[in-house]
């Protein structure tokens, strides 16, 4: 599978994207560095400001329109601000959107049509 990463926010979401590339290649994954060539979409997102939430949907909104089948995962301050909320502009019906933090493991939550 190939993953392409959206990083937002500071330098320490650089590194922790850095990071997670590098666990997802260590356990089989192949980083590509254009999104035309990727399966899973990484998310890694700040949320100190409106306008980082902003750029975050418009990316995610435009990589589910480009990108139907492709699985979205969302980490960083975005879903540990707001856990419960699963976005509705990332959501496939029958799909499973994952929500991770850099320093716990991911959860799943089914998408409902």
């Amino acid at each position: 599978m190939n993953c392409y990463f959206y990083t937002f926010g500071c330098k320490v979401n650089t590194c922790e994207t850095a990071g997670m590339q590098s666990l997802l290649q260590n356990a089989g994954y192949t980083v590509v560095s254009q999104p035309e060539q990727a399966d899973i979409f990484l998310f890694n997102s700040c949320t100190v400001t409106a306008s980082g939430d902003s750029r975050l949907h418009h990316a995610m909104r435009k990589v589910r329109r480009e990108h139907p089948d492709a699985l979205l995962v969302l980490t960083g301050c975005y879903p540990q601000a707001f856990p419960p909320a699963s976005p509705p502009w990332t959501a496939t019906p029958g799909r499973t959107i994952s929500r991770c933090s850099p320093v716990t493991p991911c959860r799943t939550t089914p998408v409902r049509s």
